[in-house]
């Protein structure tokens, strides 16, 4: 969910907020309840952010989705006024290659690889965005540094967007597995190290496709069943409730309110929104976490998904699954997708070096 100029999730919001009343899911699965928490006041929401993000959000007010639009123009502004897609969608490395794969009508693939036939680790990349925003070209820093640092076939996916919702979503990215999978070779992905990846709601959506393929790895009739043999999930959106403490105490964060999210979910879910989910839809919903591959999240301390991210660390473990959780201090939602001349440099940076060694780490020989 922070695939995209900040500022777009305040416009969408101000925009959907009268027109589609929020009605939060009285469903309990799996018990997430509201334990009475209050929203942070402004300063004791700011004691908790790293220094170089409580600098940059000191002077917004946040009662005002409109001064939180404003204090994100301002970090854009320092980023030498330069368009969205002219500082980061360009592919900058001289040994790394980007293609395109378009495999049906709603589903296209980028492709990012160094030279080479040799087979080596996969990356499947869902990109991040609410289910409304996004792309894959906004991430090609980022895939075209995991394809070159770390020696990876990273595989990006393009799926359609709002107003599709799911399951149509939800299949553009498991097709887009499949592809991977089928053609791994060609690839010259090693099988037995493909991962699945994701950010915010592609994070979301890539615990949700571990669970399919686990479900149908078990399924004696697939004869060609998925192995996935590590999830990589970046503050992933797992609950469609909003309700755990840390989405009502840091409710009006930046980056990614409790009221965006609600309305995220509300438009993914559509009729079935106070309903119970399948865990195809909402990856908490999951009863059953037996059988995942290992898993790294990581999520922002002072961010609504805090909660959701640490009880799904623990659910995993309690599943018997290899787990490594990283809480960064102090940050916010999506810092680590800000580049180039932003006050949040240093920390971004450093946010993305503990993501890179999770992955590094996965298939280390």
């Amino acid at each position: 969910t922070a695939s995209i100029q900040p500022t777009s999730y305040w416009l969408i919001w101000s925009l959907l907020v009268g027109l589609c009343p929020v009605v939060i899911s009285n469903s309990q699965l799996l018990k997430s309840p509201n334990t009475g928490e209050k929203e942070l006041t402004k300063e004791a929401y700011l004691a908790t952010l790293d220094p170089e993000i409580k600098k940059a959000y000191e002077h917004v007010e946040f009662d005002s989705p409109e001064q939180i639009d404003k204090a994100f123009a301002d970090i854009l502004a320092l980023q030498n006024k330069k368009s969205w897609n002219e500082t980061y969608t360009r592919i900058k490395s001289k040994i790394v290659t980007k293609t395109k794969k378009k495999i049906n009508e709603s589903v296209t693939l980028n492709i990012y690889s160094q030279k080479s036939s040799k087979s080596r680790p996969g990356l499947y990349w869902i990109h991040p965005g609410g289910f409304f925003f996004g792309d894959t070209d906004y991430e090609d820093f980022m895939m075209q540094r995991i394809a070159e640092e770390l020696d990876f076939v990273v595989v990006s996916v393009n799926y359609r967007l709002w107003p599709a919702k799911y399951p149509e979503i939800f299949e553009d990215c498991y097709a887009g597995l499949r592809y991977v999978w089928d053609n791994a070779e060609k690839l010259s992905i090693n099988k037995s190290q493909l991962a699945i990846g994701g950010a915010s709601a592609g994070g979301g959506l890539a615990a949700c496709c571990a669970l399919r393929a686990r479900d149908e790895k078990n399924d004696k009739e697939d004869k060609n069943p998925i192995e996935i043999n590590f999830q990589w999930l970046i503050q992933p959106m797992l609950d469609d409730r909003t309700n755990l403490p840390s989405t009502v105490k840091l409710g009006l964060s930046p980056g990614w309110p409790s009221e965006a999210n609600r309305l995220a979910w509300k438009h993914y879910l559509g009729g079935n929104y106070s309903k119970e989910h399948h865990p195809y839809a909402v990856a908490f919903r999951a009863e059953d976490l037996k059988g995942l591959p290992k898993t790294f999240i990581g999520v922002g301390s002072a961010e609504i998904f805090r909660d959701e991210n640490i009880i799904f660390a623990q659910r995993l473990l309690d599943a018997n699954v290899v787990v490594e959780l990283n809480v960064y201090p102090g940050v916010t939602h999506g810092v680590d997708n800000y580049r180039i001349d932003n006050p949040f440099d240093k920390v971004a940076e450093e946010v993305r070096e503990v993501n890179l060694n999770a992955l590094k780490r996965a298939f280390r020989q």
